[in-house]
């Protein structure tokens, strides 16, 4: 598929400037270092299917929502 290597460089690409915007926020009670945490083992897996040369598709079930915590 020719579209393979573009498609996994947006997604790494998208996935490292939201990291950076989540760093530079201040995170009081750490919910967004949990969620850059979270996107950051992502990006691996997407690194993971690249070096394999898998096609995209979509992530494995384990990989499901992630409730946000309620806030107070």
């Amino acid at each position: 598929m020719t579209a393979t290597p573009e498609t996994y460089t947006r997604t790494i690409r998208t996935m490292n400037e939201v990291l950076d915007v989540l760093r530079d926020e201040p995170d009081p009670d750490g919910a967004l270092t949990v969620l850059a945490d979270r996107i950051a083992v992502e990006r691996e897996w997407v690194r993971v299917l690249i070096a394999l040369g898998a096609e995209p598709r979509r992530p494995p079930t384990w990989i499901g929502p992630h409730t946000a915590p309620s806030i107070s």
